[in-house]
């Protein structure tokens, strides 16, 4: 349980097959489970040991007020970057991790690490998502998008109509 912050390697282990998730299994990490220990680092063990055999996405959802030490927790953070499919962020996640910093300097720099996928949220402002190309997307192809992304379409979902209009471009 990610909500349990005692969360150690040895409680994976002593799941039903190792603690392996089965065969075509998405792993989506992210919030408060990040920030502590001891269960962050037993995440970031599941994390390297499962990324390139399947689908991996993360979400910071930072909170700050139960980060001990930024920079730390930003260097973690990155690391995990390099690690994962998908990753999304909403502004004020950005603000926070990379205060003043252009928040297409940050997408870019993640996908340059090698994520598929990076979206951002910003609240009733809709959502950006880009990857390594560019190509006009309709808010239609970007709901199709999702639904191929696990974990990811009930976000989109939940904008009003009028928000997905805002969708303009996708970067792929």
């Amino acid at each position: 349980d990610c909500a349990d912050r005692g969360l150690l390697p040895e409680h994976l282990t002593s799941l039903p097959d190792g603690g392996r998730l089965p065969p075509g299994a998405a792993l989506h990490l992210g919030s408060i489970a990040l920030a502590q220990e001891p269960q962050a680092s037993t995440l970031d063990g599941l994390l390297r040991r499962e990324s390139g055999r399947r689908l991996v996405s993360l979400d910071p959802n930072v909170r700050a007020s139960l980060i001990a030490d930024h920079d730390s927790y930003l260097a973690r953070l990155e690391s995990w970057v390099d690690l994962r499919d998908v990753v999304k962020a909403s502004v004020e996640d950005l603000a926070w991790l990379y205060p003043g910093e252009d928040e297409a300097a940050v997408t870019e720099r993640w996908l340059a690490a090698g994520p598929a996928l990076v979206v951002i949220t910003a609240g009733a402002e809709g959502a950006r998502a880009a990857t390594a190309a560019v190509q006009p997307m309709t808010p239609a192809a970007w709901r199709g998008l999702c639904a191929k992304i696990i974990g990811y379409c009930r976000n989109v979902a939940a904008f009003p109509t009028p928000v997905n209009r805002k969708i303009t471009s996708i970067r792929i």
